[in-house]
């Protein structure tokens, strides 16, 4: 079993580096990190993004792609996620630094917004591979 710690910016532990930290000096081999778009620009507008691409790819639990709706940041919450390439957020500097990193695993979409849910899993999970294919496929 793989224990993926995602950090959510709390008070407790504020960016990408501390998380990282945790991860390195707890030192068990089933212990990595979730590593997810949104929380890093809802924490700090991504600035910590150029970090990914030094993190041992054995360190990654999994990813998420999502995006976040382009209305004022002081409004964005987890529910004002979208489908890759649908927002502000520049994810393929975020999916660069992963490839970089070395990293080979699992990507998921994490769109926790209920105006997408509502559309049905026939319609959503086709728009989410396609949209989370041409972002892979766009990073060099």
């Amino acid at each position: 079993m793989h224990i993926g710690f995602e950090p959510v910016g709390t008070m407790a532990v504020p960016n990408l580096e501390w998380a990282l930290n945790i991860v390195q000096k707890l030192n068990l081999p089933e212990v990595g990190l979730v590593i997810d778009d949104f929380n890093l620009y809802l924490w700090d507008l991504l600035s910590d993004v150029d970090l990914i691409c030094t993190i041992p790819p054995e360190k990654i639990s999994i990813v998420h792609l999502n995006d976040a709706e382009k209305i004022p940041f002081a409004r964005l919450d987890q529910t004002h996620r979208c489908m890759p390439s649908d927002g502000r957020i520049d994810i393929a500097r975020y999916m660069q630094n992963v490839k970089d990193s070395g990293y080979g695993g699992y990507v998921s979409i994490e769109v926790l917004n209920p105006g997408i849910w509502m559309r049905g899993p026939e319609v959503v999970i086709p728009e989410a591979y396609a949209k989370g294919m041409a972002v892979l496929q766009s990073i060099t």
